[in-house]
């Protein structure tokens, strides 16, 4: 077990790297910390001490990140990864419970037309962001 007790002794415990971003400098430096993070993981890793590569998950889904934030469809994605590395398999949910509905589901919608609570209430605040909008 990852500590020998609790939670974490029987289902373990989940490292991740830093998530995706869309800035190309980002990035860069994105893979050189995240370097050091696998490396840092690699004589750790066991079945319960895991490294879920979350840059990895969100570069699959580019369009799902704005301003390096995940989309709510990102975000689940990412989650279920996670909780699906150490959830024993006969306790998972049959089918799927994850219903999109609405107009900011996904990182293309993160539009200030789409956030009518958000955007213009924003505009007198220090700042009006597309990801504060979509996770509004």
């Amino acid at each position: 077990p990852a500590a020998g007790w609790g939670p974490d002794g029987e289902l373990g415990c989940s490292i991740q790297t830093i998530s995706w971003t869309n800035s190309v400098g980002d990035n860069e430096n994105f893979k050189v910390m995240n370097g050091y993070i696998r490396e840092a993981m690699a004589p750790r890793m066991s079945k319960s001490l895991r490294l879920i590569d979350f840059f990895s998950l969100g570069g699959g889904m580019p369009e799902e990140v704005v301003n390096g934030h995940g989309s709510q469809m990102l975000n689940l994605w990412v989650w279920q990864v996670m909780l699906n590395s150490m959830c024993p398999a006969e306790l998972a949910a049959e089918g799927s419970y994850a219903k999109w509905d609405g107009k900011l589901c996904s990182g293309t919608e993160a539009q200030f037309e789409n956030c009518p609570k958000y955007y213009p209430s924003c505009e007198q605040g220090p700042r009006c962001e597309r990801w504060e909008c979509m996770n509004s």
